[in-house]
């Protein structure tokens, strides 16, 4: 799931749909019980059919393991966790044996990495053109309503070309999407 998400929310390369007939990944399923995720993957990655995606998508994913089942930092793994309750909130908790997070990944087009801080290094040198591009779809989806089309693409690209040069300013990014012809008679 994290590879797929990052490869369409932050690299603007979005994965194709799944096969209908491929079954979910189950992790709780007796015989996945205690493996470490990249090990379940592998064994989802057996049929031809899920490989063929997969081997962009899951050593993407890889570069987000440090973060648990809820969002917060972790340097080792459990065998299993155990939904709970903190102060009135949903809780993972830890159970069974531990062991480091294993981080090591590879972006799209080769890059390996092998902490969190190394994929966020390279996705600014190597992806920034990709992040930017998503970036300014997903403002052009907020601020018109619609996915882009074609002339939308085109001021995309031209957005990104004016501002290229100014390392992509957040701030004249957003100013370009305003004034865009989309947002505009959108």
């Amino acid at each position: 799931y994290r590879g797929a998400w990052a490869l369409r929310h932050i690299l603007d390369m979005p994965p194709p749909p799944p096969p209908l007939e491929v079954p979910e990944l189950n992790p709780s399923e007796a015989r996945n019980r205690g493996k470490p995720f990249r090990e379940l993957l592998k064994q989802h990655q057996a049929d031809a059919k899920c490989a063929v995606c997969h081997k962009t998508i899951d050593p993407l994913g890889f570069a987000f393991q440090n973060f648990d089942i809820s969002g917060r930092w972790r340097d080792v793994e459990h065998e299993s966790y155990k939904r709970g309750e903190l102060d009135g909130r949903i809780a993972w908790g830890g159970e069974g044996k531990t062991r480091p997070v294993d981080v090591a990944g590879r972006l799209p087009r080769g890059e390996e990495f092998s902490s969190f801080a190394e994929f966020k290094r390279l996705v600014v040198e190597k992806y920034q053109a990709d992040l930017v591009r998503g970036m300014l779809k997903n403002w052009f989806v907020y601020g018109t309503g619609r996915v882009p089309g074609i002339d939308d693409l085109a001021e995309i690209s031209e957005i990104m070309t004016a501002n290229r040069a100014g390392g992509y300013r957040l701030r004249d990014l957003l100013k370009a999407v305003v004034r865009s012809k989309a947002f505009r008679e959108g």
